[in-house]
């Protein structure tokens, strides 16, 4: 990531969009160990359902069948909200910058003076409000799936 950056022209730089952008490689590089543990973890799982399978089919073949069923619900439960997750997760991440733009504006020495000329302050701080409003509620809606996608390995 850093050599990327280093590639890129200033001009793209300036562009407001960019530190969208760049918030979320940063926040994306961060997921690459954790996806691999997860990919382990799966294997894992993965060699015990078989080895479970296989011992239930030799004793109990309705059991098998059974553990079957409720192991591919399980696993649609779990791939259909990580889909949902890593699209909001995705929303939070790029949205976080308009929050701290505001932020720095309201709390940042150089833009005090024009905010006390303009008396902006107030409307400044009803945008980050709403901004930090809206973030938090997402927030909230991927901690209440990461809740119920926890709920659905345990059971």
């Amino acid at each position: 990531m850093i050599d990327q950056n280093s590639r890129m022209e200033l001009l793209i730089k300036e562009f407001p969009s960019f530190q969208s952008d760049f918030s979320f490689l940063k926040f994306a590089e961060n997921k690459v160990y954790e996806n691999y543990l997860n990919f382990l973890q799966f294997l894992t799982q993965l060699i015990i359902l078989v080895s479970i399978i296989k011992y239930l089919s030799e004793t109990y073949i309705v059991f098998s069948i059974l553990a079957v069923i409720v192991g591919a619900l399980k696993g649609t439960i779990n791939l259909i909200t990580v889909n949902k997750r890593v699209l909001l997760n995705t929303e939070i991440e790029t949205s976080l910058v308009k929050p701290m733009y505001y932020y720095n504006l309201l709390t940042g020495v150089d833009s005090q003076k024009e905010i006390t000329l303009y008396s902006t302050t107030q409307y400044y701080k009803q945008k980050w409000a709403n901004e930090r409003e809206q973030i938090d509620s997402k927030k909230i809606r991927l901690e209440k799936m990461d809740k119920f996608t926890i709920w659905v390995r345990k059971y």
